[in-house]
């Protein structure tokens, strides 16, 4: 073998196992961090929107026609009576008495045109379609929030800055995404972060 072509084999065979390197330091970095799905479900959870209740909020407004509006009324009164009465004798008499009174009424009227059609329905897709709005933007906010820590990450893994200030700016701005994807999920992010790595 010639000089060149070994030069040629030694760079092949070098660059081949930085590539190996930086494939097991990405798997290593992946095992340490949780899943995008994992996160964008916290979020969801801990914003109170990932039940959607809204998916049958329509139709309960519209079968909501069937149940009654009670109306309970109570009356109570009292009054007091004197009346002065002669008898043939001459005598007179003040009779005092006195009345009390309870009366009591119920209603029930049903309201069967809300089978139909319920402005209780439109209030309910304005409702469903602001939470769907809110979940569209929690969860493009918190993946990109992931992937641009995942890319500060990287970043810091494979081509670390040689000056000390710009390497504490990027480890700075990891804590800072860190921190804000662990309050859009109420904690489960920096849980995950040390579940993921404590010691085995």
């Amino acid at each position: 073998m010639t000089k060149p072509m070994i030069a040629v084999a030694v760079l092949l065979v070098s660059a081949g196992a930085a590539r190996a390197e930086r494939k097991a330091d990405l798997d290593r970095l992946e095992r340490g961090e949780p899943g995008l799905a994992e996160v964008r479900r916290a979020a969801l959870h801990h914003a109170g929107l990932a039940d959607r209740p809204e998916l049958s909020w329509t139709g309960r407004a519209r079968l909501s026609a069937l149940l009654p509006v009670l109306t309970v009324q109570i009356n109570r009164g009292s009054g007091y009576d004197r009346d002065l009465s002669r008898s043939s004798s001459g005598t007179e008499r003040l009779d005092v008495g006195s009345d009390r009174d309870i009366s009591v009424a119920a209603k029930a009227v049903w309201n069967l045109d809300r089978l139909l059609f319920s402005d209780a329905e439109l209030r309910a897709v304005k409702a469903a379609q602001q939470q769907y709005e809110e979940r569209i933007q929690l969860l493009a906010r918190v993946t990109s929030l992931y992937f641009q820590r995942r890319k500060l990450q990287i970043t810091a893994l494979w081509s670390p800055p040689g000056d000390p200030a710009r390497a504490a700016l990027q480890k700075l701005a990891i804590h800072e995404l860190t921190a804000q994807l662990n309050a859009l999920t109420g904690g489960y992010f920096a849980k995950a972060l040390a579940e993921n790595n404590a010691p085995k």
